[in-house]
């Protein structure tokens, strides 16, 4: 209690006099409800389509994993017994883990830096990403329709220029 006979609260750990109600309420009328969030969220999703001509650029993609790479993520994780020599530094178990994410993205087309989990263990959620033969596929296609493109240009050109040699020689007196 205060002189005045008020209660005083506690100054906390950051300096904050406030009272544990007053902080409440304004992280209530601060925070979004899950409602308004997901049409936030479905409302960027919209305008993100409409900028890339309404096509959905990054469609997650439900995967599950075999027990065997189940096994070699779980593997990863775990500590390995180092000897320090030298100013060598071994891999952590964060960067194994990383690693291990790398290879399964790889292995089975997804980007291993989206993954999020899933239903259980074994299942998550990332972006597809290009596989060797998707991506060589994707190349050849798009290698076809430069060429393809090419020819045409330059048959309106050639097109474009016959008939402005007709127009010269059609105005020429002999």
């Amino acid at each position: 209690m205060d002189g005045d006979g008020g209660q005083i609260d506690a100054v906390d750990d950051h300096g904050d006099s406030r009272g544990e109600a007053e902080r409440e309420k304004e992280k209530i009328v601060t925070e979004l409800t899950d409602k308004e969030f997901e049409e936030q969220i479905k409302e960027t999703k919209g305008k993100m389509n409409l900028e890339q001509g309404g096509k959905n650029m990054n469609p997650r993609v439900e995967y599950e994993m075999t027990k065997e790479d189940l096994e070699t993520l779980l593997d990863a994780c775990k500590p390995v017994p180092v000897i320090m020599i030298g100013n060598y530094t071994p891999s952590s178990p964060q960067e194994n883990a990383n690693h291990a994410w790398r290879a399964l993205g790889e292995k089975m087309g997804f980007d291993y830096m989206t993954v999020r989990p899933g239903r259980s263990q074994r299942h998550f959620t990332a972006v597809p990403s290009e596989t060797r033969p998707q991506r060589a596929e994707r190349l050849k296609r798009e290698a076809k329709e430069k060429r393809d493109a090419e020819i045409i240009q330059l048959q309106t050109e050639i097109a474009d220029k016959q008939r402005r040699l007709a127009e010269i020689e059609g105005g020429r007196t002999t």
